[in-house]
């Protein structure tokens, strides 16, 4: 998965980096260094259990994550 696709996954999410990194509870700047770096095998196994499920049950756990 490259950068701009994993920026994509999470607009499409209507999740944005600061709120990416405090679900995973990594700094901001250490997001940004995965444009030169590449994104981690665990953030994109992340973004695949997301994608499975529902769109309900998606929004609650981010709502979850984010407001926690």
């Amino acid at each position: 998965m490259e950068y701009n696709e994993f920026k994509k996954t999470l607009k499409k999410h209507r999740a944005s980096i600061k709120d990416f990194s405090n679900i995973l509870e990594i700094s901001y700047s250490g997001i940004q260094k995965w444009k030169n770096i590449g994104i981690p095998k665990y953030v994109i196994e992340y973004l695949e259990l997301l994608e499975r499920l529902s769109a309900d049950e998606r929004e609650k756990y981010l709502r979850e994550k984010l407001n926690s």
